[in-house]
């Protein structure tokens, strides 16, 4: 993201790009507005294939386990947690094919969902468009399971939830996120959570006061939030350190037009039932050195 931010405004130093960088934007706005492509995607297979995406899930390593099988002609809401600080693993799993998702949910056509801003980042909207993400603004998701038979990943915890990123700290924001079951409900899209052990591991977080204010004044008005954090030599290199991303068993929600907070709170219930059934199961074989349980803060 911020070296497309970079580059843009590079090329907006020189006068000969410097015209050739406005009409790009323009162009951004067209098909952000008018074709709706961060809603109805211009994904390539041959992005997501690209051999260095295997060299980034053998790096970790990264791996995928499934606890049930799921209907290829159905659609799904998939919820990821935690975020950790970059999500990594998701990007690599169910954007990317690194792991073969396309074989191991056959017919099943998984999108990952990025906020809005993504898609007015220069250059850096076009990587995320072909590697296959959607707009997770309620209205797009919406559109999404209504024409199209594509399915959507969230994570749910979103970049507030990296916060509490910590190696060995599982500490997940669940509690109050209503949106997307309410979105389940109104379309009778199946939820399946999705944990991962290990994406926490993967990067120490500066802890300073002054770097967390900056960074909720950023997150709560520009939507995103400057890296504080370090891997490997004290830089943004991730630590090598496995990553474990268990698929859980699909909850089916019935259509309802106006769901009520009842049955909204009905199937949150499930789905961190369902949450909690995959750390009893998997903590003790993918988190030995975890510091935590498994917490739902917010």
């Amino acid at each position: 993201m911020f070296i497309g931010i970079g580059l843009f405004f590079f090329f907006m130093c020189f006068k000969y790009t410097r015209i050739l960088m406005i009409i790009y934007y323009i162009w951004i706005a067209y098909d952000n507005m008018v074709n709706k492509t961060p809603i109805y995607g211009r994904r390539s297979e041959f992005v997501r294939n690209m051999y260095l995406w295997k060299l980034v899930r053998d790096y970790f390593p990264i791996r995928l386990h499934k606890s049930a099988n799921l209907d290829g002609d159905k659609q799904y809401l998939f919820g990821f947690h935690p975020h950790g600080i970059v999500s990594i693993s998701a990007n690599i799993t169910f954007a990317a094919n690194a792991l073969s998702i396309s074989k191991t949910f056959p017919g099943v056509n998984i999108r990952l969902a990025t906020i809005p801003i993504n898609f007015w980042v220069p250059f850096w909207r076009e990587y995320i468009l072909l590697i296959g993400y959607c707009d997770c603004d309620r209205k797009a998701i919406t559109t999404i399971y209504k024409k199209t038979k594509h399915s959507t990943m969230i994570v749910i915890g979103g970049a507030n939830e990296s916060n509490y990123s910590n190696p060995g700290v599982y500490k997940i924001i669940l509690k109050r996120r209503k949106g997307f079951v309410k979105i389940a409900l109104k379309n009778g899209i199946s939820l399946v959570p999705v944990l991962n052990f290990g994406e926490v591991d993967i990067f120490d977080q500066i802890q300073h006061e002054g770097f967390n204010k900056i960074n909720k004044y950023l997150k709560d008005y520009l939507g995103f939030r400057f890296p504080t954090f370090y891997g490997r030599l004290k830089l943004w290199i991730p630590y090598s350190k496995p990553i474990n991303i268990v698929t859980g068993v699909p909850i089916d929600c019935p259509k309802i037009e106006k769901p009520t907070d009842e049955e909204i709170q009905k199937y949150l219930d499930l789905y961190i039932a369902e949450l909690q059934r995959i750390w009893n199961e998997n903590k003790d074989k993918y988190a030995k050195n975890r510091k935590t349980e498994l917490e739902l803060v917010e």
